[in-house]
């Protein structure tokens, strides 16, 4: 659909693209929001910050930013969300037009994901006070903290959210892409005790927790349950570990090592069932490993569970309302299943049901990552077919 608003659309995506804000760093992206939203016509009284960065384990300059607008009739309050904090690797992004596309230079991330969700959002407020649209009560949270575990909405305002009845997430790739299904995540901290020794004159006396490690991660890998989780041909989730420290010397048989790991899967009982496989492991492989007095290992094995998954029917009202519009713009929508965590996770445990919809981000957390921008004017269009009963 040709509209008459893209270049004013992508203006907005471009200035927002230039503005520094990875997570815990997100103030001057909300207050450029809350700059715009006023330019638009909305009420101070209107807009909110809540103080998630205050609950959240890392701090942070700032809460999750709220603008609520009245509906201008009577109906079922709605919301839209995107995330305002973006990844390291798109520090001191240039974006820029090429083609179809908005890119930044070589080596440097462009930080589509997500200031296309966060430009989706402002662009319908401002056509809504610039068009005089009639429009159902809206709240439009505008979260932070997404990037480091969906921290923002982990600790967001049930107050300050309002009462909407379904939330429209923008965080993603094409806007016919719908996201009706959400991952379950753990987080395990492993720490392995073993005991130090001179490694040249008496190894025998040390316990070795990097030959604990290396034995335990090879029986994971063995039994399938390493990277692709694949059961019976069937992808039942995925795991990793990203962080391994430990040791004190090379001439020094290693004592104790800290591990940092996660799994993902769509179901509960996989995902136990990959996370339990590990803790097994480090377990059996720290008892059978003893030292020349016989002493031997242990291991202490920390979950955390990070977010729970969702499911929203194709029926639901909502949905529906969303094919219809994709419909209208030529679209033919498409469902997808992710194995990454979203907002929409944390808002359907805070009984708020919601979806994620693309906005045109293409290889995001990336020096690849790009914007396309015939999808970011789809997605602007979308949000605006949305906003009525």
């Amino acid at each position: 659909m040709k509209n008459r608003n893209s270049s004013d659309r992508i203006a907005l995506l471009m200035e927002l693209l230039s503005i520094s804000g990875k997570s815990l760093h997100e103030k001057k992206t909300a207050e450029y929001i809350i700059k715009k939203a006023i330019k638009y016509g909305v009420d101070k009284k209107n807009i909110n910050i809540d103080e998630a960065n205050l609950q959240s384990p890392h701090g942070g300059e700032i809460g999750n930013l709220y603008i609520h607008l009245p509906g201008t009739y009577d109906a079922k309050e709605i919301m839209f969300s995107a995330h305002m904090d973006t990844v390291e690797i798109v520090e001191g992004a240039v974006p820029k037009i090429v083609d179809e596309y908005i890119c930044s230079q070589d080596m440097v991330g462009l930080g589509a994901d997500d200031r296309t969700g966060l430009a989706v959002l402002l662009n319908t407020i401002r056509e809504i006070y610039h068009n005089q649209l009639e429009h159902s009560p809206i709240t439009f949270m505008f979260s932070v903290q997404e990037e480091i575990g969906l921290l923002g909405t982990k600790y967001m305002s049930k107050k300050l959210s309002g009462s909407p009845s379904f939330c429209y997430n923008f965080d993603g790739q094409s806007p016919n892409t719908i996201i009706t299904n959400g991952i379950y995540s753990n987080h395990f901290d492993i720490t392995i005790y073993g005991r130090s020794a001179h490694s040249g004159v008496c190894p025998e006396k040390g316990i070795s927790a990097a030959e604990i490690f290396a034995k335990a991660l090879a029986k994971i890998i063995a039994e399938g349950y390493f990277g692709e989780v694949i059961k019976n041909g069937k992808k039942i989730g995925t795991s990793n570990i990203g962080i391994v420290t430990g040791g004190d010397g090379r001439n020094i048989v290693m004592g104790d090592m800290r591990i940092k790991g996660e799994a993902r899967s769509f179901t509960k009982a996989s995902l136990n069932e990959i996370t339990k496989r590990y803790k097994d492991s480090f377990e059996k492989e720290a008892e059978l490993l003893f030292n020349a007095d016989g002493a031997r290992g242990n291991v202490e094995f920390k979950l955390c569970n990070t977010f729970n998954g969702f499911r929203i029917s194709k029926k639901n009202e909502y949905v529906e309302r969303v094919i219809k519009s994709l419909v209208s713009l030529g679209l033919e929508p498409v469902y997808s299943k992710r194995l990454a965590g979203l907002d929409s996770n944390n808002l359907n445990c805070h009984e708020i049901p919601s979806i994620t919809l693309g906005a045109g981000t293409r290889f995001p957390h990336t020096t690849n990552e790009k914007c396309y921008i015939k999808d970011f004017d789809n997605a602007c269009e979308l949000a605006l077919m949305l906003i009525k009963e």
